[in-house]
């Protein structure tokens, strides 16, 4: 309720004093402080490589579980890695964008 009286009056929700920078809700003395708190985080942690392990971790596993590897809820197929369901979406996102491409050669 707070910030919203102060983004709805152009004052700074954060400090509640500063007036808010045109087209932004936060003050310039407060937007460089998220800006600064931003950097030290991304600089302490190394989420990209943590990232990528996690992720070719839970992969790994629901590919040697025979889970599907797209949306890891259902049963994949057999000896496939994907689910039905999952690939049934992609058959049909593949129709419509050759579809696409097929009208756009027409036309020209």
């Amino acid at each position: 309720m707070r910030y919203d009286w102060y983004k709805s009056h152009g004052i700074c929700p954060y400090c509640g004093q500063a007036d808010a920078v045109k087209g932004k809700v936060f003050c310039l003395n407060c937007l460089d402080r998220q800006a600064v708190a931003a950097m030290v985080y991304r600089s302490s942690h190394d989420t990209t490589e943590s990232n990528r392990v996690r992720c070719r971790e839970r992969y790994r596993k629901a590919r040697e579980t025979g889970i599907c590897v797209r949306c890891y809820q259902n049963k994949a197929r057999d000896g496939k890695a994907i689910c039905q369901r999952c690939f049934m979406r992609i058959r049909e996102k593949q129709a419509v964008y050759q579809s696409k491409r097929r009208k756009e050669g027409d036309a020209k």
